[in-house]
């Protein structure tokens, strides 16, 4: 498996002694329970849901967070730096005409400063994604106007990070976000709370909506990929 991904067997199993203690202390403080082999596969039941996965990554790197600019031949930000910055070689995202950038955003985990500032590792990442697992959001309602009306802005870091979307929707992504901050500072407060069950329904939600949220990028970039081919 390793030789044919192209994969390290040492890092491998490096990694997965990391999740084993990882667990452990989980498990020590009270945050996991029940027999070891149990509770890895109730714990893995979303593992191959990659927006999930994503969103996981999106909420431990933040605020490491780059700009995406352009589809076919795109140009990356940071915050700090001002100045574009390039993925790192060995990184898949530099290898701009074999991927394609559906979204505007990238969360980093480590920067390089040599000749250029490269970003070594990075994850694709959404809208939504960042609105609900991103940090703290300014809410700013009706200062946008559209032709369908006026519009709520979010943004996040001090302005750096950007949406707008209508009220109706705006409403719904504020309450979501509410009720997950709500679940996880319950679960910090009290370690043997069971967010599988307390939290399933709003869990579930979060997972669908961010299932249909790259379900619909994955459309409109297979769409872009048509019409150049035209």
């Amino acid at each position: 498996f390793a030789r044919e991904n192209f994969l390290s067997g040492k890092t491998l199993s490096m990694i997965d002694s990391m999740a084993a203690q990882f667990m452990g202390v989980l498990q020590q403080i009270g945050f996991v329970g029940g027999r070891r082999s149990l509770t890895i596969r109730r714990l893995d039941a979303r593992s191959e849901q990659l927006p999930i996965i994503r969103a996981v990554i999106a909420s431990g790197l933040f605020p490491s967070v780059a700009a995406v600019s352009g589809r076919t031949r795109p140009k990356f930000h940071t915050r700090e730096d001002g100045s574009v910055v390039q993925p790192h070689p060995s990184s898949i995202a530099s290898r701009t005409d074999a991927v394609d950038f559906s979204s505007k955003w990238l969360v980093y985990g480590e920067k390089m400063h040599t000749a250029k500032i490269y970003l070594r590792d990075s994850t694709m990442v959404s809208d939504l994604t960042l609105l609900l697992l991103g940090g703290n959001v300014e809410v700013s309602e009706g200062d946008v106007i559209t032709e369908q009306g006026p519009e709520t802005s979010f943004s996040m870091l001090d302005k750096y990070v950007n949406f707008t979307c209508d009220a109706r929707s705006a409403h719904l992504v504020s309450a979501v976000r509410a009720k997950l901050d709500e679940l996880l500072a319950a679960k910090v407060a009290d370690a043997r709370l069971d967010i599988g069950s307390s939290g399933h329904a709003l869990v579930g939600a979060i997972s669908e909506l961010l299932r249909a949220e790259s379900a619909r990028a994955n459309r409109e970039a297979t769409g872009a990929r048509e019409a150049l081919e035209l």
